[in-house]
């Protein structure tokens, strides 16, 4: 029990390495899934021949969903809180347009 109380730098910086990676790979897995999910919904809407007016109004939330996801993936090995920050940024947008659509 008094070993939680006398860890080393050593162990610190394992520690540390080992929750970024887990935050990281737990961030990515997310975004994936919830781009992947969107995209697999707007494919079974769109692919069997749906109003051009419905689709004008889900286009710009497609848009920035992928946007977002991108950027996001792209910036989570460089700087995880500025990655997840854009994209809860992101998603905000997303839904904002889609109920002011």
């Amino acid at each position: 029990m008094w070993h939680l109380t006398r860890i080393s730098l050593e162990d610190k910086a394992v520690l540390t390495a080992g929750t970024t990676e887990l935050l990281q790979s737990t961030l990515r897995n997310l975004i994936l899934i919830t781009g992947g999910v969107y995209l697999i919904w707007y494919y079974m809407v769109f692919g069997g021949g749906t109003p051009s007016g419905l689709y004008q109004t889900f286009f710009p939330i497609t848009v920035v969903i992928l946007l977002t996801c991108v950027l996001s993936l792209w910036l989570l090995s460089k700087h995880l809180l500025v990655a997840e920050a854009v994209w809860l940024l992101g998603l905000a947008i997303s839904i904002m347009l889609a109920v002011y659509a």
